[in-house]
């Protein structure tokens, strides 16, 4: 009866297999096996198992035994043979592995499961012919649950049934039918890490999720060939990352789904070709992820690496944005001996419409914003060749920075290759964001002169590559705060005329497309050339550095006591010139230049100890500073 309903599957899977799966699920890793009865041979494997060592447990169902193997097919051992006895088989389906290493058989025709330890020592076994309680119209898969439980779909009595680890009968669920929580001829069973628990509905087409106790949860599926339908499923599997696996009998393929149900993705179509399937049977999950697949009719076992996966998308920090690290895991392939070996990871940013910059304002207007796109595809950005580590990461560019506008994701995608460039493996795309972290320097050097009734503004030009505008701010004191109440000129270019009586102090600040504002530029009353009653310093003097230690930039105040040249240079401790922020002639006053810790190729100066020296009206003065990235 058994090998007469295995023969009908066979043949329905012949006329109505698909032609072609799209293989973006998995990579082939390895395979073995072959038609026959020695070692390491197989006459219709239908269960498998791993066990957390990665050893492998084949149930050939024909030749009634089990097979044991290395991860990568090494035969080890076998054990069992055709009859009723303890420790033989009559037609075994199914087989599940507990944490301790003891194997659970459904010893199909014999009406029975046996437990056996990893070396194949017969331990217990139980059940019988019927329909009550812990007896089996034909076991056909087993699973084993987080606290040890047994689970075993019961094929003719249209159920499930649970077990303690020594065949203890402890509940059953289910009956024949189509409605929420019955079955028609259940196969695979699948136990997840949170205890619920997941059942090929082979003759519904359907998988059915219920909790540990049999309380009806969910189901996905229907009949069909598209993606997420389903014909004959009869395998089911579980990983530890919240993905099931259904093998898809009559449509030669694996599917993918969330534990949900959603559909991710498939591999496989019929054929004997590497990757191929020809009535795939039991599917098993290891600790890393990869998937082992019963090839029944090909007699062989398929092994496939997980794909790729993008973790993590996040922002660089302490830059001037555009970037993020993007981080991935390896492909499965990705490891000596595969069959397809990894070469590398292409990594590509889909393409986007440029958003807006941060809103601004202005007299004198900001930059016009990047005109908007609206391409398809997907640019490439970069690869990374593969080195058989177990994840990767890389610094890549974005397409804009979150600012004022919105996050301004940019979306990436990762192609693990091959030696052959039609053979590649994509990974679900993943989003994420940049920032610019450091706003522009303080614009300087910041001057004032009083002439015709109006004072007359002027700073030095930000070279920044993000530099947007300048806000300039009027106050009545040093200490006025700036905001939208004082704000006098948003401007792109470098000065500014201010009509209106003398005596008036002014902030300046600097901002980039992102919004970011800098620290602010200050002149008074007693740095304006040409103001009534302002007294100049009485000699040449160089403040300490402000903030000193600095993260990035600090700010330098100075004074003259007549016009004079002036040179002020940032230097490293080996005396080497990092950056010129005054040179020529300077007013008499007070005066404040910015180091925006850089140095004169642009370059960020590494943490360490440096000089500020200024020369003016005979004198030279020196100041330590010191940066910390």
């Amino acid at each position: 009866m058994r090998r007469a309903t295995c023969c009908l599957v066979g043949l329905t899977l012949l006329i109505y297999a698909s032609s072609a799966a799209a293989e973006n699920g998995s990579g082939l890793l390895v395979q073995w096996g072959a038609s026959g009865s020695g070692a390491g041979l197989f006459d219709d494997p239908e269960g498998i198992a791993v066990d957390g060592s990665g050893n492998v447990y084949v149930v050939d169902c024909l030749n009634n035994r089990i097979e044991k193997f290395s991860g990568m097919g090494a035969f080890v051992t076998q054990w069992g043979s055709s009859g009723s006895a303890t420790g033989q088989f009559l037609l075994p389906s199914g087989a599940a592995v507990d944490a301790a290493g003891n194997v659970y058989v459904a010893d199909f025709d014999n009406y029975r499961i046996e437990k056996f330890s990893s070396s194949g020592t017969f331990l217990t076994q139980w059940g019988t012919q019927g329909s009550g309680p812990g007896q089996f119209g034909y076991p056909n898969m087993v699973a084993v649950g987080p606290g040890g439980n047994i689970f075993v779909t019961d094929w003719l009595n249209n159920r499930v049934e649970k077990f303690s680890n020594t065949g203890t009968y402890l509940t059953q669920w289910g009956s024949a039918g189509s409605g929420n929580g019955q079955f028609n001829r259940p196969y695979g069973i699948a136990v997840d890490g949170s205890g619920s628990v997941y059942v090929a509905d082979y003759g519904n087409n359907r998988i059915e999720k219920f909790g540990s106790a049999g309380a009806y949860m969910s189901q996905w599926g229907s009949a069909g060939s598209g993606n997420g339908q389903l014909n004959e499923p009869v395998g089911v599997a579980a990983d530890g990352f919240g993905n099931v696996y259904v093998a898809d009998y009559g449509n030669n393929r694996i599917q993918k789904f969330t534990s949900a149900g959603t559909y991710v993705s498939q591999w496989g179509s019929l054929g004997t070709a590497p990757g191929q399937f020809n009535g795939p049977y039991g599917v098993a999950v290891d600790a890393t992820g990869d998937i082992y697949v019963c090839d029944s009719v090909n007699n062989r076992i398929e092994r496939f690496g997980v794909m790729q996966e993008i973790t993590s998308v996040a922002d660089v920090l302490n830059d001037q944005g555009r970037q993020v690290r993007i981080r991935f895991t390896a492909n499965g392939l990705d490891v000596p001996g595969s069959l397809s070996p990894i070469t590398g990871y292409a990594v590509y940013r889909r393409i986007d419409p440029l958003p807006a910059p941060a809103a601004g304002i202005g007299q004198g207007g900001p930059r016009s914003s990047p005109a908007a796109v609206g391409l398809d595809g997907w640019d490439y950005v970069v690869t990374a060749g593969a080195q058989g580590d177990n994840a990767y990461e890389l610094v890549v560019p974005t397409l804009a920075d979150s600012n004022a506008t919105g996050n301004n994701l940019s979306v990436f995608l990762v192609r693990a290759l091959t030696a052959t460039p039609t053979t590649y493996f994509e990974c679900s795309p993943d989003s994420g964001y940049s920032v610019d972290n450091l706003p522009p320097a303080v614009p300087a050097p910041f001057t004032a002169a009083y002439a015709g009734g109006a004072t007359n503004l002027h700073w030095g030009a930000n070279t920044e590559p993000d530099f947007w505008y300048y806000k300039l701010y009027r106050g009545s004191s040093s200490s006025f705060i700036p905001g939208p109440s004082n704000l006098v000129a948003s401007r792109s270019d470098t000065g500014y005329v201010d009509p209106g009586p003398a005596g008036s102090y002014y902030k300046l600040s600097a901002l980039d497309v992102n919004g970011n504002e800098s620290g602010y530029a200050l002149v008074t009353p007693g740095t304006t050339a040409g103001v009534g009653g302002a007294i100049p310093p009485p000699a040449v003097f160089l403040a300490a550095p402000s903030p000193n230690p600095a993260r990035s930039g600090t700010t330098l105040r100075f004074g003259l006591p007549r016009d004079a040249r002036a040179s002020l240079v940032v230097y490293d401790e080996q005396g080497r010139r990092m950056g010129a922020l005054v040179s020529g002639t300077v007013a008499a006053g007070e005066h404040v230049a910015t180091w925006d810790g850089r140095d004169e190729t642009g370059a960020l100066a590494p943490s360490g100890l440096y000089f500020a020296r200024l020369e003016a009206d005979g004198r030279v003065l020196a100041r330590r500073l010191v940066i910390v990235r």
